[in-house]
């Protein structure tokens, strides 16, 4: 058996001049058509959408920088009902892609109209979406004992799975949807519920099979969760090599791709470094270096930011740290780390304090020309101290969040209960 993965969170921004909701879901057959043919003898294919319920928008930094890029006066039609916007003959692109409400229907659109896909193949599909959701609870009469008299058990999605059966390469049979709760998934990203499926599924994989993960956004995220998950709970042989293979395809523009066979990356990176968490470590490195919920460093790759993780032993052996099951930065490190990717080239960061430095990052000079004092862009200097102090405690937090990678029933971080957002 092999799992096939499609990561479709980002699609909604791919459909092009789609005017209905029946010329959605057929782009949507479509590419799905396309990712099968990608992965031959697959017999189950998991769809992701995003859950909006969950992990709301407003945490993601980088959501927060485009929304100050693009923001502007619109209409009201996304106070309209739902089925004014999206429906068999309608699809209004401005309220699916930026308006909650339509971000929220088109992301269980496909689940609602799962049954008039055509996809010529004998296989399983589920859909992991938030069509269907439930709680998590056994609290009655009383609900929870809550002061407030509201249920406070966890809620979370069910899937559905649909069984699709081919007759002569070109018709389907119309399949039956079942509803299952074998995930319950509250995490909103679906690059996170990826990996809980895989997971899940992992325990029915023979020697020889593989999973291939298509990633609709490309996002590089999506690397480092299944970098940092798959170091904890994919299955290994006696001599610490994985047993399956696990391969991510990011969906680049212009048709193009980026694949990586995560298994083999960790391999040889264990191998080279003699540290079997090697490859949590790089992703949280690459975390600090910015993503959807960390701030960027501006103009910083990742070959950058991974640089001092690689070349210095004392990051490698101390950044990070695994202690009865728990994953800790050092929040004095972290500062260091910042230090030493934001030191200009021309200096030795190890000779110099932090404030050194950042002074150095700021370095004024005068302009003749204008009779003033000129400093370097804002954007490249190295932040206050007390700054980095504050995005350690968000580093900790992301860091928390990745841990519940690959369990799905895991209780979130109280985001919004945390003084460092």
């Amino acid at each position: 058996m092999k799992i096939c993965t499609v990561e479709f969170a980002g699609v909604k921004f791919k459909l092009g001049n789609v005017k209905s909701g029946k010329e959605n879901i057929q782009v949507v057959e479509s590419m799905l058509r396309k990712y099968l043919k990608h992965a031959e003898n697959v017999s189950k294919m998991v769809i992701f959408e995003e859950t909006y319920s969950f992990t709301p928008d407003g945490l993601k930094a980088s959501t927060r920088q485009q929304r100050l890029k693009t923001e502007k006066q619109r209409d009201v039609d996304h106070s309209k009902p739902t089925a004014t916007f999206l429906n068999e003959s309608t699809f209004n692109t401005e309220v699916v892609t930026k308006a909650e409400a339509g971000k929220r229907m088109i992301t269980t659109y496909m689940a609602v109209n799962c049954t008039s896909l055509v996809l010529d193949r004998d296989i399983k599909v589920v859909i992991d979406s938030e069509l269907y959701k439930s709680k998590q609870c056994s609290c009655t009469p009383h609900p929870c004992g809550s002061s407030s008299g509201q249920c406070d058990c966890r809620e979370y999605c069910e899937s559905i799975w649909v069984q699709f059966i081919s007759h002569d390469g070109c018709k389907t049979d119309p399949p039956c949807v079942i509803r299952e709760k074998v995930v319950q998934q509250c995490k909103r990203e679906a690059e996170m519920a990826v990996v809980d499926w895989l997971v899940y599924y992992r325990d029915l994989l023979q020697a020889g099979d593989y999973v291939i993960c298509f990633v609709t956004p490309g996002d590089i995220d999506a690397i480092c969760i299944h970098l940092f998950a798959l170091s904890w709970h994919w299955k290994r042989e006696e001599n610490a090599k994985f047993k399956n293979n696990v391969y991510v395809e990011l969906q680049k523009p212009y048709g193009k791709s980026d694949i990586y066979n995560i298994t083999a990356l960790l391999e040889l990176f264990e191998e080279f470094f003699k540290d079997n968490m090697i490859g949590c470590k790089i992703a949280i490195a690459l975390c600090i270096g910015g993503n959807d919920f960390i701030p960027k460093c501006y103009q910083l790759s990742h070959d950058t930011v991974l640089k001092p993780m690689f070349d210095n032993l004392h990051f490698r052996k101390n950044l990070i740290s695994f202690v009865n099951g728990k994953v800790q930065l050092n929040s004095e490190l972290c500062i260091e780390f910042k230090k030493t990717l934001l030191c200009p080239k021309r200096l030795r960061h190890l000779k110099l304090s932090y404030d050194e430095v950042r002074a150095e990052t700021i370095e004024k000079s005068q302009d003749e020309s204008k009779g003033s004092c000129r400093t370097c862009d804002p954007r490249k200097w190295l932040p206050p101290r007390s700054s980095i102090e504050r995005l350690g405690s968000l580093i900790q937090l992301q860091i928390e969040y990745l841990c519940t990678a690959g369990v799905h029933d895991a209780h979130l971080p109280i985001f919004l209960g945390s003084n460092c957002l």
